[in-house]
């Protein structure tokens, strides 16, 4: 995750296929700005569900995942589910 910036659009740097390593995200959270409060952008990876074989070329179909859930982990210090009363 990092803060929002307009000029920031690919995690990989702005062309990948010619970098030498050490663009896009390296350098986007290289200052370690804080994020509390700001605009930010959560960078998600997604790839193949098998190795590419030749006969799979020039038409080469993927299993796609079919979503992306996205799951707190130590959000919160506790559950706040136990605050919950009944109602009267």
């Amino acid at each position: 995750m990092t803060r929002f910036a307009s000029t920031e659009l690919y995690s990989a740097g702005n062309f990948p296929n010619q970098s030498a390593g050490g663009e896009g995200l390296p350098q986007y959270v290289a200052d370690n700005a804080a994020l509390k409060g700001k605009d930010i952008v959560l960078w998600v990876n997604v790839g193949l569900t098998h190795i590419t074989r030749a006969e799979d070329w020039p038409l080469m179909s993927v299993e796609w995942f079919g979503g992306l859930d996205l799951e707190p982990f130590m959000f919160f210090d506790r559950n706040p589910g136990l605050e919950i009363s009944d109602a009267e």
